[in-house]
Formats: C-alpha cells, structure tokens, sequence
C-alpha cells in the first residue's frame, strides 16, 4: 500500500483523481481519531447575539475583493530562488498567549457593526 508522510509520520494513502486533477488521500487508522467533544447548549443570549452578528456581517460575496497573500509570498520565494537572488526568511512570530472575552468582543463587535451600518446606510441595514 503507498504511504505519505505527514510532518514526521508516515500514513497510509490513495491516490484517486477526477476530471484533470488528481488527490492524495490519506487513510487514517480508528485509533488515531479523536472523539469529538460533547455538544453543549447555547445560552439564548449567545445565540440571539450571534444571530445579530451574523446579520450585521453579512453582505454580498465578491471574490475579487481578496487576494491569495499566502500564495503570492511563496511565488516570490520561488522566483527569487530561480532567479538567484537572496532572500532571508522571516522570524517566527511569538504567540502572546493572550485570552480574551468572547462574549465581551461579541458585544462590541455588534455594537460596532451597528454603528458602522447606522452610519453608513442612514440608519439601517437593507438588502
């Protein structure tokens, strides 16, 4: 059976493919599966705000608003590679390990997003 190896360990794999593109799929043994952890209720506060967030949020799609940056430093790398030229590496960046309010940055995320559309719009959010 092919194998591939994940960071430092080996895996099981297929390779299937569709139409012009083809996949490697890794198969995974039961005992490497983590149980998924024991849903627990949502408070209706929690729920009523996320609704709020999600509706001040929401606007229509345009993919071309965004830009792959992670794709594009990787092509630069590559191409200063096949060019010859020197590139230095980034430092890693250091986690802060800072915790937050997940309901407090909710709260002001909405409050936010509804100052910002009151502004924006003349009062209120249309579709």
């Amino acid at each position: 059976m092919p194998f591939a190896l994940f960071g430092q360990r080996r895996h099981s794999a297929g390779l299937g493919s569709r139409k012009d593109e083809y996949r490697l799929l890794a198969i995974v043994e039961a005992a490497t599966i983590a149980p998924l952890p024991v849903p627990t209720e949502a408070k209706e506060r929690e729920l009523e705000m996320a609704h709020q967030l999600i509706e001040a949020l929401s606007d229509k799609f345009e993919p071309e608003r965004y830009r792959d940056e992670y794709r594009e430093s990787v092509m630069d790398l590559v191409n200063a590679k096949a060019e010859g030229r020197e590139f230095a590496m980034p430092s890693p960046v250091e986690e802060t390990g800072k915790v937050i309010d997940l309901m407090a940055a909710l709260e002001a995320s909405l409050k936010s997003a509804r100052s910002t559309g009151d502004a924006a719009e003349g009062g209120g959010k249309s579709r």
